[in-house]
């Protein structure tokens, strides 16, 4: 009996000669992101935002997480607010002469609260429509100043231009920004009475209710941003005269709510472990520097439930009084946190404006720290590196910054030689701090523990995309080797090795060793960390004549 051999994926007993190609060449290992970060709302986002909570009705969970890859996507979605404002020091948190400097890659958020929509009715002559926004929560809602459509959602029925016995339904959004309490000034710069409401879409010239409906079923813009519930008319179904003046005016939104709860921080928690991010920035801060809430972030990092090694960016106190002082201070909040998983920022600042100087918040130098830190390679040190700011609220003396840096505070000051504001130094809040790396791996250095993370988290998914990821081959025993794992390895770690033309992650590797047990595979090696320098020791020697 003819032996089989299998030709291309097809078995045959047949004899003659066969021709097969196979590749020979090895595709390099995908670069991860490094950039990207989680802001979960749990308050600082009160009465603005667009979508629905993490407790939605329309959405719940996972459906309720919402990115944005710039400072336009992100600000157009929260309208308005302290998150509004945070999304400029995120995105650009820098700047190299006229030329903004990049930050953060994509900010996923996600609202920790129970949400509702709001309701546009129109009891018209002959007929009705109940409308409901996409949108969750307060910004939905109409809020009327004057005559002015301050905030939320609005309908207006107006006259056709083209015929006049037609009728058009725009739909509006206010465009006030609210108010810097900081500065007593709008977050924007436009006065309330300034302001102007945007239109969301507007329908065709219309005779009835029924086209109006047939509208509302077919436009992409509407069905972007509303529904309609339900509609109703008469036999004619006729708009008329008498709907102007009834409704001569804006029909408000209402009826949405928002509730802010630990049920709803805790399902927003719940849905972050499968997304691609590196640092969850906390909106707790100050005297909330302890919250619950961002304990819950800390167990999250530190308690083997994240599927990556990530970090949390928070802000202390802002001037020379909390700075050392009470049990919420910077330093005792340092001294709290205690671990190389959260980087603790200290100090509001200020920003030069055409009149003079504002104040911004610790949280908002924060931003603009962890913007900065995100927009660099892990390997790319935070030291030194200048930020948008151009002033300080406290001035840290020579004593103050060194305590700060020996109690893993991360503080900014006024570099005279770089001349300029800059991070006095990367570090994180481990107070194990005498050695840049500690025998259980664990670094005060930035910049160290996000080349761990990076290279852990790149070995994790392309190993599993190599082995794993094939539909129709093993991996068993036969197919995946020792000799397998340990060439694939050290193919890779030779991609993330510095070279003289290219900055990488690490400066060498070796021991790659490879073992097996049962159905395990343990895989080992050695790497150095292409680690930071923040000290040039230069040394003159005098000689005679």
């Amino acid at each position: 009996m003819a032996t089989k051999i299998n030709i291309n994926g097809k078995l045959t007993s047949l004899p003659g000669v066969y021709a097969i190609t196979k590749s020979g060449i090895v595709n390099p290992p995908t670069n991860l992101s490094y950039g990207n970060i989680v802001i979960i709302d749990d308050g600082i986002g009160a009465g603005y935002g667009a979508g629905a909570g993490s407790l939605g009705t329309a959405k719940q969970g996972a459906d309720s997480i919402y990115e944005f890859n710039s400072l336009q996507q992100l600000r157009d979605f929260v309208k308005g607010g302290e998150l509004w404002n945070l999304a400029l020091p995120l995105f650009k948190p820098a700047r190299s002469g006229a030329e903004p400097i990049s930050g953060v890659s994509k900010v996923f958020l996600i609202h920790a609260r129970a949400s509702a929509p709001a309701t546009i009715l129109l009891e018209l002559k002959n007929g009705t429509l109940e409308l409901q926004t996409v949108d969750e929560g307060l910004n939905a809602n109409g809020v009327k100043s004057g005559s002015k459509l301050a905030s939320g959602y609005a309908a207006r029925l107006s006259k056709g231009i083209l015929d006049k016995d037609k009728y058009v339904l725009s739909f509006y959004h206010g465009s006030y920004k609210g108010m810097d309490t900081l500065n007593n000034v709008p977050f924007d710069g436009i006065a309330l009475a300034d302001t102007k409401s945007a239109v969301v879409v507007s329908s065709p010239e219309v005779a009835t209710i029924q086209e109006l409906a047939a509208w509302m079923a077919s436009n992409p813009s509407f069905k972007a941003g509303f529904v309609l519930k339900s509609s109703s008319t008469t036999t004619t179904g006729a708009l008329a005269a008498d709907d102007l003046t009834k409704y001569p005016d804006f029909v408000l939104a209402a009826g949405a709510t928002e509730s802010y709860t630990p049920e709803a921080f805790d399902a927003a928690l719940q849905t972050i472990n499968s997304l691609d991010f590196t640092f969850l920035f906390s909106t707790q801060y100050a005297d909330n520097i302890k919250h619950p809430n961002n304990v819950k972030l800390l167990d999250f990092l530190t308690s083997g439930d994240s599927k990556f090694e990530r970090f949390m960016v928070a802000a202390a106190q802002a001037d020379k009084a909390g700075f050392n002082t009470g049990e919420n201070a910077s330093i005792a909040a340092a001294h709290y946190y205690n671990s190389d998983k959260v980087i603790l920022v200290h100090g509001a600042a200020k920003l030069t404006t055409p009149t003079g100087f504002k104040l911004v918040s610790q949280l908002y130098k924060a931003a603009a720290v962890l913007g900065r830190i995100a927009g660099l390679s892990p390997q790319t040190p935070a030291t030194f590196k200048r930020i948008a700011i151009n002033g300080e609220i406290h001035k840290l003396d020579d004593a103050e910054l060194e305590l700060a840096n020996m109690s893993g505070l991360l503080v900014t000051h006024y570099d005279y030689e770089l001349d300029d504001y800059v991070i006095l130094q990367g570090v994180n809040t481990l107070q194990r701090n005498d050695y840049l790396v500690n025998e259980d791996g664990s670094s005060p250095s930035i910049a160290v523990k996000r080349i761990t993370a990076q290279l852990n988290k790149e070995i994790v998914v392309n190993a599993k995309r190599k082995f794993f990821g094939k539909d129709n081959a093993g991996p068993n025993r036969n197919t995946v080797t020792e000799a397998d794992l340990k060439a694939w390895l050290e193919g890779f770690l030779q991609s993330k090795t510095a070279t003289a033309l290219t900055d990488n992650l690490i400066i060498r590797f070796g021991s790659v060793s490879a073992t097996v047990s049962g159905d395990n595979y343990y895989v080992q090696y050695e790497f150095v960390p292409n680690f930071e320098v923040n000290k040039i020791v230069v040394t003159g020697v005098i000689l005679e004549a």
